[in-house]
């Protein structure tokens, strides 16, 4: 994500949105009740909302970096498993509740800042509401590992394309 990088320094004045580069065949309508959309990879975006900070790998396993990516949304949002799997945490971590699925294959996804509805050991599928964007937080924190190795979420949605987008 090196564009990202480089946008880095406008985001003072924009945040970075994703969207889907092109329509994908085979992707779920959005249902009556506004269940979200699943993609081809079979993964959900979260919440419906704008990345306002982009995953920054760390150098090594203790270094600097931002594990995840932030993704905009108000307190109150319900928050979707990105794809199905088992809750392995729903807890506390240093004073912010998190909720980690793992999805097989070496796959976990980590969700922060949330009112956690869902409990260790519990399955869940891709879209299912894991709780909502806690009090006080105006993002979601994101994140992925794949054996163990942070890597940026947003690449399980599949093909994307990266813009800006005005501030309020």
């Amino acid at each position: 994500m090196g564009l990202l990088r480089l946008l880095a320094p406008l985001a003072a004045a924009a945040v970075v949105a994703v969207t889907p580069a092109v329509p994908v065949a085979g992707q779920a309508a959005r249902g009556a009740a506004g269940s979200p959309q699943v993609r081809r990879t079979g993964v959900v975006l979260p919440v419906d909302g704008l990345v306002s900070r982009p995953f920054d790998a760390p150098r090594h396993p203790y270094g600097p970096g931002h594990r995840g990516v932030d993704l905009t949304a108000p307190p109150g949002t319900p928050v979707r498993s990105a794809a199905g799997g088992v809750v392995t945490f729903s807890g506390q971590v240093a004073g912010t509740r998190w909720v980690t699925v793992a999805h097989g294959g070496g796959l976990d996804t980590t969700y922060g800042r949330l009112a956690p509805e869902v409990a260790a050991g519990q399955r869940v599928r891709a879209g299912q509401r894991l709780g909502r964007l806690a009090p006080g937080s105006g993002h979601l924190d994101w994140g992925a590992r794949l054996d163990g190795r942070y890597i940026d979420p947003l690449g399980l949605l599949g093909r994307w394309r990266v813009h800006l987008a005005p501030v309020a």
